[in-house]
């Protein structure tokens, strides 16, 4: 086995989805990660590979959770998967640690907004008063 700096995940035939907003910054054929996606969040980069289809193209503006590829066996892979990695500020990061990361930032997030009071404007009912005199 070759180490590379990513992780494997089981997908067959699979719809791949951006794992945050960015921009497609490259997509096409690798020797090794054959059809892949390659997503720059700012200072951060998501790539995705051994993609049976690519979705997107060079500059397109995705959000989190759209549809950029469907998994596949192309490249130098030995059976389907999807090959997931990340890099930030040119150094590459545990993928594993970063998707930990977001789903804790995600669950802190959505906490925070259960938690804020949630106050309805009050209606005096009439805005032009209640006037019997009319």
């Amino acid at each position: 086995m070759d180490f590379h700096r990513g992780v494997d995940l089981m997908a067959r035939r699979s719809i791949i989805r951006a794992v945050l907003p960015g921009r497609i910054c490259a997509c096409g054929h690798d020797r090794f990660l054959g059809n892949f996606v390659r997503i720059c969040h700012g200072k951060t980069e998501s790539i995705y590979g051994h993609l049976s289809a690519v979705l997107v193209y060079p500059g397109k503006k995705v959000s989190a959770g759209d549809m950029i590829g469907i998994s596949g066996h192309s490249g130098r892979a030995t059976g389907e998967h999807l090959h997931f990695s990340v890099r930030s500020g040119g150094e590459t990061v545990n993928p594993l640690k970063f998707l930990l990361s977001l789903q804790v930032i995600l669950a802190k997030k959505q906490n925070h907004e259960k938690q804020r009071p949630t106050t309805a404007p009050v209606h005096s009912g009439n805005p032009g008063g209640d006037r019997s005199d009319r």
